[in-house]
């Protein structure tokens, strides 16, 4: 049997807990009961930017466990300091061919202190929400053991870049998340790797290696489409790299661009 997603409209099977194409989490069969909040609602909160912190967050954890699916939507989310790109539109079109531009509203930088999140866009918006805030608003976090350790990071820096080739809009998303201790980010790239296996089984080019210091996993679309329980696959026109050294973790992924494990190798070259 297969079920579709509300979101995308693509086709699932029907155990799937994620929709393949977008990272779609599908509803639990059985509803679980929910701790009613003690959190009083902030008087006055802080002006938004044109992409709240709320709005990518969900977005990039979604991506990484939709990465062990198949081939999703990398979101973008969390970043480190505005005051220097890390990766160039100049060297994206090198390296993708192309012309690319920085998109101020959503490259961002985030600092942790004291159970606050302060987020920084290169746009000049400032936003700042509380621990609980982030955690109750992505089911994610409280329904994954594998991803419990996510939010424990320092610092972390988020680069959108968005370019057009032959006509296509097309984007790249950098994550660079650096946590108190090498094991949070070990742990959670193994977590992934361990999980990698569904993406095998439906078609995904998943690759292993290492580059400049970082462990690092390679998930592409197929050349083709692939067939599943009698019904045809078609992926998302995405690649993305996983990667840890240290104490850092690296998500780097595009949209509507099919990139090769050499390219996506190169950026995380570029920014380590």
């Amino acid at each position: 049997m297969v079920k579709y997603c509300p979101r995308c409209g693509v086709q699932n099977p029907d155990d799937a807990k994620f929709c393949y194409n977008c990272g779609y989490q599908f509803p639990e069969i059985l509803p679980t009961p929910q701790s009613p909040s003690s959190q009083p609602p902030l008087s006055n909160p802080p002006p938004r930017g044109p992409s709240s912190f709320k709005k990518f967050l969900p977005g990039l954890i979604g991506a990484i466990v939709a990465v062990i699916v198949v081939i999703a939507v990398v979101a973008f989310v969390l970043p480190h300091s505005t005051s220097a790109i890390a990766y160039s539109p100049s060297q994206a079109s090198s390296t993708f061919g192309g012309t690319w531009h920085d998109n101020k509203n959503e490259t961002a930088s985030v600092t942790y202190s004291n159970g606050v999140y302060t987020v920084v866009y290169a746009n000049g918006t400032t936003l700042k929400e509380s621990y609980n805030q982030v955690i109750s608003s992505i089911p994610t976090l409280q329904s994954d053991s594998n991803f419990e350790g996510f939010m424990s990071f320092t610092s972390a820096y988020v680069e959108v870049l968005n370019g057009t080739i032959n006509g296509q809009s097309v984007s790249l998303v950098i994550l660079k998340i650096q946590y108190p201790n090498s094991s949070i980010p070990t742990d959670i790239y193994e977590k992934v790797k361990s999980l990698t296996g569904i993406a095998i089984v439906f078609g995904a080019n998943v690759q292993f290696g290492s580059s400049n210091g970082y462990k690092y996993i390679f998930i592409g679309p197929p050349t083709n489409t692939t067939q599943s329980s009698g019904s045809t696959i078609t992926y998302s026109d995405n690649s993305e790299i996983i990667a840890e050294g240290g104490n850092t973790l690296i998500v780097i992924g595009t949209i509507n661009l099919i990139a090769s494990q050499s390219q996506l190798v190169s950026v995380l070259d570029s920014i380590t």
